[in-house]
């Protein structure tokens, strides 16, 4: 004999109701209580946990009117991309910028589609891991790149050169009598002058040129797709700026 709907053992509408309602419950009493930003979106953010705010710096109803991507600045695929997660960069409501771990879900919600996601704020990983990065490519009296870094950088700019064609030049120069500034004015009066090139350096060079300390009072400038004839331009007018330049610890 078939069952009448609402008979025991057989679901009825209200049952299936009453259990999403459950899991729906069950699900937002997690999420209020994870310490990772969680948030649940089609169009716009249909759920966000008060970690998502935090995080973003958003009330939680101020979320509602967004979609993720208003606040992504940057997606980057970490070193592990069979994960299937993204580091991505944010712009928070007050202008600051954040970083977060994390990976989004296609899931069913309310019968539709709908995305999830769960970001880990990992903003001072990142910081520590720039520092490191710089800390392992910048000369650290200068500011400019270190020695292992320049070669680098020439490595990949003559690969670039050998594959694809092009122009590239490297300039090498270093400061004359330069022993007779330290033994003048000592090495804080040195290391001084050696701030002060830097800087006009960084001034003068083009923004796709790599500039480096090479070795004491030695110094390189890295500059792709610039010819011998530019470049000799570019290195005397380089000497005649540093010529009619008064360095600090000169004066």
């Amino acid at each position: 004999m078939r069952k009448k709907a609402g008979q025991a053992g057989t679901p009825t509408l209200n049952d299936t109701c009453r259990e999403l309602q459950q899991s729906e419950a069950h699900f937002r009493t997690l999420a209020e209580h994870a310490p990772t930003g969680v948030g649940l979106y089609r169009e716009r953010f249909l759920y966000v946990n008060p970690a998502m705010a935090h995080i973003t710096g958003y009330e939680p109803a101020e979320l509602l009117d967004l979609h993720p991507g208003d606040l992504i600045v940057e997606a980057v695929t970490p070193r592990e991309p069979h994960t299937g997660n993204m580091e991505w960069r944010l712009r928070t409501k007050g202008g600051a910028e954040r970083w977060v771990y994390g990976a989004e879900r296609n899931v069913v919600y309310r019968g539709g589609s709908a995305w999830l996601i769960n970001w880990t704020d990992i903003t001072e990983r990142k910081r520590v891991e720039e520092r490191l990065l710089e800390m392992a490519t910048v000369d650290t009296l200068t500011g400019l790149y270190n020695r292992p870094e320049i070669e680098r950088r020439v490595r990949v700019e003559s690969a670039r050169v050998d594959r694809y064609g092009g122009r590239l030049s490297l300039m090498l120069f270093d400061i004359d009598r330069f022993k007779a500034i330290n033994d003048a004015l000592g090495h804080h009066g040195g290391d001084e002058v050696l701030r002060s090139l830097a800087a006009l350096l960084r001034r003068d060079v083009r923004a796709s040129d790599h500039v480096g300390r090479w070795a004491g009072d030695e110094f390189v400038v890295v500059a792709p797709a610039m010819g011998l004839s530019e470049a000799t331009g570019f290195a005397v007018k380089l000497r005649r700026d540093i010529a009619s330049r008064t360095f600090h610890g000169l004066e």
